[in-house]
């Protein structure tokens, strides 16, 4: 996936978790209901049936997990950071850890932006590709 459109579907997830979590306020009624359930639709469907759904729906599932487990994205991150202190590649691709950075952002289980959030670009053993996390 271009950056570009990674950008834009970042964007569009983060605008997706907040009407869902406007449709889950107290008090809102059911035309109000209607608008955001269709702006969810909006923001959603064409990233889940389009060429790059399985980006989405990766953030999806991240998101739930993290809804369902607050720290288990934290202890994700911490084991992957903690790995490549130690020179070992991560299991994940740059694109998966850039969407459970989101993810513990999204769902407010954040730690303060450290240097290997946004790390410099390295290459994939064998491949000569150079790959930005």
């Amino acid at each position: 996936m271009q950056r570009e459109r990674e950008d834009q579907m970042r964007v569009d997830f983060a605008e997706y978790i907040g009407v869902l979590r406007q449709m889950t306020g107290a008090s809102i009624t059911d035309p109000e209901q209607r608008t955001r359930f269709a702006r969810t639709a909006q923001l959603a469907d064409p990233w889940r049936g389009g060429r790059d759904g399985g980006h989405w729906e990766y953030l999806e599932d991240a998101y739930a997990r993290a809804e369902r487990d607050p720290q288990s994205t934290t202890r994700i991150l911490a084991g992957i950071e903690r790995a490549e202190s130690l020179g070992f590649e991560p299991f994940l691709t740059d694109m998966q850890l850039r969407s459970l950075r989101q993810v513990r952002d999204l769902t407010g289980h954040s730690r303060p932006e450290r240097a290997s959030d946004n790390p410099a670009p390295r290459h994939d053993r064998g491949s000569g590709i150079e790959r930005s996390r």
